[in-house]
């Protein structure tokens, strides 16, 4: 639910920006940095699973 509340709000901020490249590259940015704070999650959370399982 969160993720969709986050996906219109966005979209309402974005709608503001005149101008389509700028909000273009502000999609685009958003986009790698959820995908690079993803990938920094999976890592801590396998951390975490090799420090319990002590592999």
């Amino acid at each position: 639910m969160h993720d969709i509340l986050a996906v219109v709000i966005d979209y309402y901020l974005l709608k503001d920006i005149k101008s389509v490249k700028i909000r273009k590259s502000i999609t685009y940015a958003l986009y790698w940095l959820e995908v690079v704070r993803k990938i920094l999650y999976c890592q801590t959370v396998c951390k975490k699973y090799e420090l319990m399982t002590g592999n």
